[in-house]
């Protein structure tokens, strides 16, 4: 609250008769203002409401008549609360100690002393500046203890009892610099023999005339490495190197072509990514976008269709069968259901590996209804963990299709074929009635490909 808007407020609870109000805003505006005429103004104030001799934050007495007999200092410090406010002009701290409230003294537990027991607090004493004696150089010397400079045992470093203390940032100016490594007196160099003279010799002529390094020319005239073995190793790592680099730079040129797309035409990764990897054509995508408004889209995600599918199997406890991605198959009732996995009794499933799964009932007929791939299983593919690497269908293309009824055919990872109409569609799952009764409820990531 500002200065100005505070000294409005006491007029108005002045203007009120709201006198409490008042002489709270007065005391705390004179307890933080450091404006002399603010100050000035508040006490003024104070007097005019008959509370001259107050400035606690104690309950407000009713104006009364002030008393002939000078009060005692001990109700003088009673009466006064403590204003630690630093203000330009006060007074030192030790000077402060008869008008503070001294401090608690003696163990825990006792109770406070009385004010005339109590010493109070000690004085002053200003901090030693940077050319003073350090701590214990005078109350510790009257005691006999060696003062406290740089070290822990009152031997500064570098000094004569500590000569080889290493010179540092907290080393004093007077210790001595840390002197370079010298090498002792008549030290030269073993000279090499004619043997290795020659080998020296010998590796720097290879290593210049075959462009190798050193260390595999040493190798070399040593009979560790033959000449032909490292160029053949240097050469398959060449290829091994443009492989790589020419990957790189069709995955740069990928990601320039969608990023275009992206911009363009105001697609999704996923979308551009497809178009650019030939899955379908931009118009395409675009003529079939227009098909369905994109508010119903939003809504049948925001249904949660799958998710109220699964609740209604665990709250039943239907045996359903699981088919993973490896072509295992579970047959469990649903117990809990997670964000990223599914409980079956004591085993716990992520949703990541399973591709479909139905009703135990349905088991024996759906043998002869699914048939397989084998191109693809022999693939041996795994799910994507990024849906942008994952095979994507339009939700427009699976609105239409599911409301035209039209035959629709999915495989999966691992080459199952799944034929007929959806029944639903959800931003996870697509329910497919196979034949027109029996429901498959096909995960988005377990898709292989669409038609």
């Amino acid at each position: 609250m500002g200065k100005l808007t505070q000294i409005i407020k006491i007029n108005e609870a002045l203007q009120k008769g709201d006198r409490e109000t008042a002489v709270k805003l007065l005391r705390d505006l004179k307890k933080r203002a450091k404006d002399p005429s603010v100050v000035k103004f508040a006490e003024d104030k104070l007097k005019e409401l008959g509370l001259q001799g107050s400035d606690s934050a104690g309950p407000i007495s009713p104006v009364r008549t002030p008393s002939p007999e000078p009060p005692s200092k001990d109700s003088e410090v009673r009466g006064r609360g403590i204003d630690r406010t630093q203000r330009p002009g006060d007074r030192a701290p030790g000077r402060r100690k008869d008008l503070e409230t001294p401090r608690r003294s003696g163990p825990v537990g006792r109770p406070y002393p009385s004010r005339d027991q109590d010493p109070g607090r000690r004085p002053f004493t200003p901090r030693p500046g940077p050319g003073a004696e350090g701590r214990g150089s005078t109350a510790g010397e009257g005691r006999g203890i060696e003062p406290r400079r740089y070290g822990n045992k009152g031997k500064a470093p570098g000094s004569p009892t500590r000569p080889f203390a290493r010179a540092s940032a907290h080393t004093p100016s007077g210790a001595p610099p840390k002197k370079p490594f010298k090498r002792k007196p008549g030290f030269k160099r073993k000279p090499l023999s004619p043997a290795e003279i020659a080998r020296k010799e010998a590796a720097r002529n290879l290593a210049n005339q075959h462009q190798i390094s050193f260390a595999a020319a040493y190798k070399i005239v040593d009979g560790k490495l033959t000449l032909e073995e490292h160029l053949h190793k240097q050469a398959e790592l060449a290829v091994k190197r443009a492989a790589w680099q020419e990957k790189q730079r069709e995955k740069e040129e990928r990601k320039g072509k969608a990023l275009k797309l992206v911009q363009e035409h105001n697609l999704h990764p996923s979308i551009a990514y497809q178009i650019v990897d030939g899955r379908f054509s931009l118009e395409e995508y675009l003529r079939l976008k227009e098909l369905k408004p994109k508010k119903l889209l939003i809504r049948r995600r925001k249904e949660g269709v799958g998710a109220w599918y699964f609740q209604q199997m665990c709250q039943h406890r239907t045996p359903l069968v699981f088919v993973l991605y490896t072509g295992q198959s579970i047959v469990s009732p649903l117990t809990e259901i997670e964000k990223y996995d599914f409980h079956l009794g004591d085993q716990t499933i992520p949703k990541l590996h399973i591709t479909y799964c139905y009703e135990a009932k349905h088991a024996e007929r759906l043998k002869e209804l699914i048939p397989i791939n084998e191109e693809v299983r022999a693939k041996g593919l795994a799910p994507a963990t990024k849906p942008t690497d994952r095979y994507l269908i339009p939700d427009m293309v699976l609105e239409r299709c599911r409301e035209k009824k039209s035959p629709a055919e999915f495989t999966t990872l691992a080459g199952e074929i799944l034929r007929g109409t959806l029944e639903w569609v959800d931003g996870f799952q697509i329910k497919v009635n196979l034949e027109g009764e029996i429901g498959v409820v096909l995960f988005r990531h377990g898709i292989y490909e669409a038609v």
